[in-house]
C-alpha cells in the first residue's frame, strides 16, 4: 500500500497525504492521468487481497471502494478537461476494464451485511459508467447562454465543416488531398477549441448528476413503475431494482454460454420465420426478470448495458407464452443521469415527417410502399419523395415538437462516423445525413424524435458509453426522446404501429404508454395473420427517453361537475315550500 501510495505522489505531486487511508478527492492541473488511474487501481487491489486475507473483513473493503471513488473522478476531471469525444471515449474504455470490480465488491458486502449503503456505492458505479459523454453533452448545452449565440454560431459552423472534411477524407483515395483535407480539420479543430475555452462554464462532475436512489423514490417514479439497470460481465448479472418504496440488488451466475445463447437470441428475435409459432424465451424471462415486480407494477423502465442493448425486453414471454409488453409499457435509458420526468404534452405537437421513398426508389435503396401511409395523419409539414430532401430537413429540423424519419438508414458497427439516414437525391446529389452531421444539429427544442428507419437503434457497441446508433446521435443533438428501430422490419407492420402510436399521442398518453398501446392493439387485431405477429414485426421500435409518472386521479374534481348536476335534478324534482328557497 505505501508503494502505490509514493506512486500517486509521482503522478500526481499536488496530492501530499502519505496516510495510505487517503486518496486524491479534487484535481486540477496537468499530470499523467493514466498512471495515475492505474497506481489507484493498483492501491485498491492491494486493499481487495487485504480484505481476503481478513477473511472478508469490513473495514478493508471500503478502502477498497473509497480508492476506486478516487479513480473515477479523476477520469470524470479528465472527461471534463478534453474537448475531444474520440478522448473520451478512450477513457470510457479504460474506465470500464476497472468499474466492474467495484460492483462486485458493493454487491457482495450488501449480500453480507443487507446495509443498503452498499446498494447506493453499487449504483453510483454502475451509472457512472454508462451515457458518461451524452450526460457530459447535455451539461455542455445547458451552460450555454443566450449572450454566447455568436459564438455558437461560430462554432456551429466550425463543427458542420469538421464533419463535411471528415466524411470527405473517408471518400479520398489522393495521399496528398488527404494531408490537405486532415491540415485544414487540424486547424478548424484548434479554432474550435479557443471558441469553446472563452466561453466554458464550470461543469458538475458526473457523480453530481447522478440521481440518488431517494431523489428517484420521491421525486420521480410513482407507484406502479420499476426502474431496473443491468450490469453484464464475462461471469455474473448484476440487476439494480427499484420502485418507489423499495430497492434491491441481486447477483447471478450466467448460465453456461449464456453470452453466446442471447446473441443468438437476439438474431433469432429480428429474423422471420414461417410459422406462426414462437419457440418461447421464458429461460431469458425467468433470468432476466427473476426479481422484477412484475405483478406490481404496470411500466419498466431499464438501463440495459452491453448485449443487452440490443435486445427488446418487450418480446421476453413467460411460461403462458405472453409477451411482456402485454402487461407492462417498457421504455429504456442510457443512464438515471439522463432520466427526468416528461413535461412535454404531444397530444397537440406539431410534426415534420419525411418519407422520400414513397413511391420511388434511389440507386440502390428501395421504394417503402407503407411509409406514405405511416405519416399521412401527421399534424405538422410532410416531405414526400423529391420534397424529402436533406437541405429541407436541416432548414426545418429545429422547428417541430416532432421529427419523424420514414426512410432508409445504414448502420455501420465498425465505424460509427459512416452510419447514415437517407433522403431523396437534390441537386447538390447530397442525400445522406451521417451520424457526425446529427451531433451537430440544434434540436433542444425538439421533443421527440421517430426513426422507423431500419437499424437506426443499432450500431457499434462502446464500452462503457453503450451503442453508438444513429437514434443516440439524436440524443446528443439535444432531443431528449426517441422511438427508434432496432433492425430492418416489415415497412407494412412498421406503419401500422406508428399510426397507433400518434393515435394514443394525441390522445394524450405518454410515449411509453402509447407505444405499448400500439403493439397491443397489433397483437390483438385479428385481421393479422398470426404467422405476422412474431417480435419481428413489432418489437422492433422501441422507445428511449424521458419518464413519465401516472398522473393523480383527483377523483373530487372528476366527480364534482356530476354531483353538482345531479343535486341540482334532485332539487327541481322536490316540490317547494312556501317562502322557502329550493334546497
Amino acid at each position: 500500500l505505501s508503494y502505490y501510495q509514493q506512486a500517486i505522489h509521482q503522478f500526481y505531486p499536488a496530492f501530499k497525504e502519505e496516510n495510505v487511508h487517503a486518496n486524491p478527492e479534487n484535481f486540477s492541473g496537468i499530470f499523467s492521468y493514466i498512471n495515475l488511474f492505474h497506481a489507484l487501481n493498483g492501491k485498491a487491489a492491494a486493499w481487495h487481497n487485504i480484505y481476503l486475507q481478513k477473511k472478508k473483513a469490513i473495514a478493508p473493503a471500503k478502502e477498497e471502494l473509497n480508492t476506486y471513488k478516487s479513480a473515477f473522478k479523476l477520469i470524470e476531471y479528465v472527461e471534463r478537461t478534453y474537448d475531444s469525444d474520440e478522448a473520451r471515449l478512450f477513457l470510457s474504455k479504460i474506465k470500464h476494464a476497472a468499474h466492474g470490480k467495484p460492483i462486485d465488491i458493493a454487491a457482495e458486502l450488501y449480500a453480507a451485511t443487507k446495509d443498503k449503503a452498499f446498494i447506493e456505492t453499487l449504483y453510483y458505479f454502475d451509472q457512472q459508467n454508462k451515457g458518461a459523454i451524452l450526460s457530459l453533452n447535455r451539461q455542455l448545452n445547458a451552460t450555454v447562454s443566450e449572450k454566447a449565440s455568436t459564438e455558437q454560431q461560430k462554432e456551429q459552423l466550425l463543427k458542420t465543416e469538421i464533419t463535411r472534411l471528415s466524411i470527405r477524407a473517408t471518400q479520398v483515395q489522393d495521399s496528398l488531398q488527404l494531408v490537405a483535407i486532415n491540415n485544414t480539420i487540424r486547424d478548424h479543430e484548434i479554432s474550435l477549441g479557443k471558441l469553446k475555452e472563452s466561453r466554458n462554464a464550470p461543469l458538475s462532475s458526473k457523480e453530481d448528476n447522478i440521481p440518488s436512489i431517494n431523489s428517484l423514490q420521491t421525486q420521480l417514479l410513482d407507484d406502479k413503475t420499476a426502474l431496473v439497470s443491468y450490469h453484464l460481465s464475462e461471469e455474473k448479472l448484476t440487476t439494480t431494482v427499484l420502485t418507489k418504496s423499495s430497492v434491491d440488488c441481486f447477483q447471478q451466475r450466467l448460465p453456461e454460454n449464456f453470452l453466446e445463447d442471447i446473441q443468438e437470441e437476439i438474431i433469432r428475435t429480428k429474423t422471420p420465420t414461417d410459422s406462426p409459432v414462437r419457440k418461447g424465451n421464458f429461460d431469458y424471462f425467468d433470468f432476466l426478470l427473476a426479481n422484477v415486480p412484475l405483478k406490481k407494477i404496470d411500466q419498466l423502465v431499464i438501463i440495459p448495458d452491453d448485449l443487452l442493448a440490443y435486445f427488446p425486453f418487450e418480446s421476453l414471454q413467460d411460461t403462458n407464452g405472453k409477451y411482456l409488453v402485454e402487461s407492462v409499457a417498457v421504455q429504456y435509458q442510457y443512464s438515471t443521469s439522463l432520466l427526468q420526468e416528461n413535461h412535454i404534452d404531444f397530444s397537440h405537437a406539431r410534426t415534420l415527417a419525411f418519407a422520400p421513398f414513397a413511391n420511388r426508389s434511389y440507386d440502390s435503396l428501395p421504394m417503402l410502399t407503407a411509409s406514405a401511409e405511416e405519416v399521412a395523419d401527421t399534424k405538422g409539414e410532410l416531405f414526400i419523395n423529391d420534397q424529402a430532401t436533406k437541405e429541407a430537413f436541416l432548414k426545418n429540423s429545429s422547428n417541430f415538437q416532432i421529427i419523424h424519419l420514414a426512410t432508409h438508414a445504414v448502420a455501420n458497427s465498425s465505424a460509427e462516423n459512416l452510419s447514415y439516414i437517407a433522403f431523396a437525391q437534390s441537386a447538390k446529389n447530397q442525400n445522406l445525413l451521417y451520424t457526425q452531421e446529427i451531433y451537430n444539429l440544434p434540436l433542444s427544442k425538439t421533443g421527440l424524435v421517430i426513426l422507423s428507419a431500419c437499424e437506426t437503434g443499432t450500431g457499434q457497441l462502446v464500452k462503457g458509453e453503450g451503442i453508438l446508433s444513429l437514434s443516440r446521435a439524436f440524443s446528443y443533438a439535444g432531443c431528449p426522446n426517441t422511438i427508434t428501430s432496432l433492425w430492418k422490419a416489415n415497412d407494412f407492420s412498421t406503419a401500422y404501429l406508428t399510426k397507433r402510436i400518434y393515435h394514443y399521442l394525441n390522445s394524450g398518453k405518454s410515449i411509453a404508454k402509447a407505444v405499448q398501446q400500439a403493439k397491443k392493439d397489433y397483437l390483438a387485431d385479428k385481421s393479422i395473420n398470426p404467422r405476422l405477429k412474431q417480435p419481428y414485426y413489432w418489437a422492433h421500435l422501441i422507445f428511449m427517453g424521458n419518464y413519465t409518472p401516472a398522473k393523480d386521479t383527483n377523483w373530487f374534481a372528476l366527480m364534482a361537475p356530476a354531483l353538482f348536476i345531479l343535486l341540482l335534478l334532485l332539487a327541481l324534482k322536490s316540490p317547494a315550500k312556501p317562502g322557502k328557497w329550493l334546497a
